[in-house]
């Protein structure tokens, strides 16, 4: 599925402007480049900071020429407040939407942000702020609308870009005569996705890393644990063995 998912992004931000108002059209589609840019997990997303986005801070990643900015979703996984890249025309995006359609938003319902709770995508009904069930419902049902896969949802646009970084990492360091080890490809990317274990990536990678796994510098490591675990073995009998000898001669 993830696949068809790379080149049916566009697709599906077309079907999403084609069953939704102007209104919903627009935040739909902004929230899928956020998720498809980030990888970020729909909690996350229900959780986007507008202050994030504010004039200061793209004037200042402008005038310093960067090309994202930093954000820190509120609700994160194990309750991490992990800061991540947004590319920054995304930003200016956002920046623009935020100033628009968000702040006509609440000013039709006659809300703001106490209501808001300073969070990027709201109801255009309540101008409360998404729940991560909504945000999932909202691009699974685009993905099941376009056939890319039935009860599918935010989590396959996450897998998505982390079987792209994946990817980009391990083309990166093979150019550069890097190790390609799924221990070095995967560090950056366990960051990006704001992860602090790299077994949390097993069900992204298997597909990504196949070719890779069985690298020479993966086959060392595998080696190096494995006489580790041995010698470790040995120690813990050769310490059972002294106290049994101890206790003999008392």
């Amino acid at each position: 599925m993830r696949w068809k998912l790379y080149f049916q992004l566009a697709r599906i931000s077309e079907d999403l402007s084609k069953r939704s108002g102007p209104e919903k059209a627009l935040r739909d589609v902004l929230l899928l480049d956020l998720a498809d840019a980030t990888g970020w997990r729909a909690g996350s997303l229900s959780s986007v900071p507008v202050a994030a986005f504010s004039d200061e801070v793209i004037a200042l990643a402008q005038s310093s020429n960067e090309d994202h900015i930093w954000v820190t979703p509120a609700l994160q996984k194990f309750g991490y407040q992990a800061a991540f890249k947004v590319p920054f025309p995304l930003a200016v995006r956002i920046n623009r939407y935020c100033k628009d359609s968000r702040a006509e938003l609440l000013r039709k319902l006659g809300k703001d942000e106490s209501t808001a709770n300073g969070f990027l995508f709201l109801s255009t009904r309540s101008a409360t702020p998404l729940d991560h069930e909504y945000i999932s419902r909202i691009v699974g049902s685009a993905l099941t609308a376009i056939g890319v896969q039935q009860r599918a949802g935010a989590h396959a646009v996450r897998r998505k870009f982390a079987d792209d970084l994946t990817a980009e990492h391990h083309a990166v360091r093979k150019a550069s005569g890097l190790s390609t080890a799924p221990e070095d490809v995967l560090r950056p990317v366990a960051d990006a996705l704001g992860q602090q274990s790299l077994h949390s990536q097993e069900s992204y990678q298997r597909v990504v890393m196949s070719d890779v796994e069985m690298s020479h510098e993966h086959k060392l490591r595998q080696e190096l644990q494995k006489q580790g675990s041995e010698l470790a073995a040995k120690d813990h009998e050769i310490a059972r063995l002294r106290k049994l000898l101890v206790k003999s001669s008392s």
